[in-house]
C-alpha cells in the first residue's frame, strides 16, 4: 500500500470528526482533499450534511427557548390558590370580629373564632401542607394559632 492510499484510507475515516481534527491533521486532510476527487465529494457531502444538522439542531435549541414553561400555569395557579386562600383568611377574621365583638361578652368572640374560624383553618392547612412548600404551611399554621389562642384576648385588652 503507497503512502497516498494510506492518507486516503485515513482521510475517509477522519472526514465524519473534520471539525474536531487538529490543525496539523486539517491540513494534511484538506491538502489530500485538494488531490483526490472521491474524497472530495465525500467531504461535501459529510460537510453539507453536518451544516443541514447542525442549523437542524440550532432550530431545535431556538424552539425550545422560545417554548412556555410547562409548569407555568401550574405555578400561576397555586400562586393564585395561596393568595385567594389568605384573602379568605383574612376576610374570615373581619366578618367574625366585625359581627361577634361586644365588649360585655369576650367569650362570643371566642366562641365565633372557634366554630366559624377553625374549621377554615383545618382545611386551608391541610390544602397548604399538600400543595405548597411546607414553610409556607408553619409560618400559616403559627399564625393561626396566634389568632385563636390570643387575639380575643388582644382585642379586649385594648377595648
Amino acid at each position: 500500500m503507497t503512502d497516498f492510499e494510506k492518507i486516503h484510507v485515513l482521510t475517509k475515516e477522519l472526514l465524519v470528526i473534520y471539525n474536531e481534527l487538529d490543525e496539523e491533521a486539517k491540513s494534511i486532510v484538506d491538502e489530500h482533499i485538494t488531490s483526490c476527487p472521491d474524497c472530495k465529494g465525500l467531504f461535501e457531502t459529510y460537510h453539507s450534511t453536518f451544516v443541514f444538522n447542525n442549523q437542524r439542531f440550532c432550530l431545535e435549541q431556538a424552539e425550545q427557548s422560545t417554548e412556555i414553561k410547562p409548569f407555568k400555569k401550574l405555578i400561576q395557579f397555586k400562586t393564585i390558590m395561596y393568595v385567594l386562600l389568605i384573602g379568605i383568611r383574612f376576610l374570615l377574621l373581619s366578618l367574625i370580629l366585625n359581627k361577634s365583638f361586644d365588649p360585655t361578652r369576650p367569650a362570643l368572640l371566642r366562641g365565633s373564632l372557634i366554630v366559624y374560624y377553625f374549621p377554615f383553618v383545618g382545611l386551608s392547612n391541610i390544602v397548604t401542607f399538600v400543595f405548597y412548600r411546607k414553610s409556607w404551611f408553619w409560618i400559616m399554621l403559627l399564625f393561626d394559632i396566634l389568632i385563636l389562642l390570643f387575639s380575643a384576648d388582644l382585642i379586649y385588652t385594648f377595648f
